[in-house]
């Protein structure tokens, strides 16, 4: 769609929001045309694909983060516990228990009634929600006198949104957009550089036209570390406690091969829920760390300095644990 006396190029809108939210913490922006991952949806799928606009190319924008994000955060979240200190709304507890009351998160989620309730008990979510929404409010903000950016449809995809007609499917999602192997031996998106230890936040697709969906862009993506998943496999069966545990929901899709198998959506089976469950909410959640290092069998000893989360957002990023984060931001200052 042309908006105005030329087009608005996928490479402009990429740039202004990578610019913006390298400082909020975010400095993993990948464009993709969101035809690469619709065209994976099977149609026996529960899954929705995303909007394309009525176009063959798509603009979408992954955005994610590596540990790049941890004090940038931890500096937001001090000055928040500073303002809502004196408030009358309080956590549920000092842990969230679980991350359920965000199947209603979306890009609209400002018209929840459950809003206090999940900025306090999520303050990473709350945080990349409001840092990505104002980063493409400022982004598209921006006019001259030949385009005008302010026109642009866009539609926003958290990872924590697991409404069935927002889900996606963030690992697949992720290597289709080309920026990390999804491996389906540990369920890891593994990145040739800094391995597992980056984040998905979420994916905004814009009535933009994208990059062109072309192999040579877009080459299939390697295993980096081959070697690793006879060991991964034996690591997520002990964390689960059975080799035909159900993690992801599989079906095979109706264009394959028997031998293929497509994901549905991340639904657990009612056993492997509590074990999965059991093992983020007591002390065996460092086994979820080991099968993030095994995974990391291939980074130099520079890379994982360099990559490797600190222990103290390790901890967070497993337990969610409120208290020791709001304990963690009184030491710093």
């Amino acid at each position: 769609m042309l908006y105005s006396s030329r087009q608005i190029q996928w490479e402009e809108i990429t740039k202004k929001i990578s610019e913006i939210l390298y400082p909020l913490g975010f400095d993993l922006v990948k464009a993709f045309p969101i035809q690469r991952y619709n065209s994976n949806v099977s149609p026996a799928s529960s899954l929705a694909p995303l909007p394309t606009y009525f176009r063959t190319s798509t603009l979408s924008i992954i955005v994610g983060n590596t540990k790049h994000l941890w004090p940038i955060f931890l500096k937001y979240y001090t000055k928040f516990q500073s303002v809502t200190n004196n408030t009358k709304t309080k956590p549920i507890n000092a842990k969230c228990k679980s991350r359920s009351n965000s199947r209603i998160i979306s890009s609209s989620y400002d018209q929840n009634n459950d809003l206090e309730i999940f900025k306090q008990n999520n303050p990473l979510d709350w945080y990349t929600i409001q840092s990505i929404s104002s980063t493409i409010k400022q982004a598209i903000s921006i006019n001259d006198d030949s385009i005008k950016y302010s026109d642009v449809k866009y539609d926003i995809r958290y990872t924590f949104d697991l409404d069935e007609k927002k889900f996606v499917a963030f690992q697949r999602l992720t290597q289709d957009a080309g920026l990390a192997y999804y491996n389906k031996s540990c369920f890891l998106c593994v990145h040739e550089e800094f391995g597992p230890w980056f984040g998905l936040r979420a994916v905004i697709t814009f009535d933009i036209e994208g990059p062109p969906n072309e192999s040579y862009l877009f080459p299939p993506l390697k295993n980096p570390y081959p070697e690793g998943d006879a060991l991964l496999k034996l690591k997520i069966t002990e964390i689960l406690g059975t080799e035909n545990h159900n993690y992801h929901q599989l079906v095979t899709p109706t264009h394959s091969s028997d031998s293929e198998l497509t994901e549905i959506k991340p639904v657990f089976d009612d056993d492997d829920k509590k074990k999965f469950m059991n093992s983020r909410d007591n002390a065996k959640w460092y086994e979820w760390v080991e099968l993030r290092d095994i995974a990391s069998g291939f980074m130099t000893k520079d890379n994982l300095e360099k990559y490797r989360y600190s222990e103290e957002q390790i901890k967070y990023h497993y337990t969610h644990n409120l208290k020791f984060l709001q304990e963690l931001c009184k030491k710093l200052g």
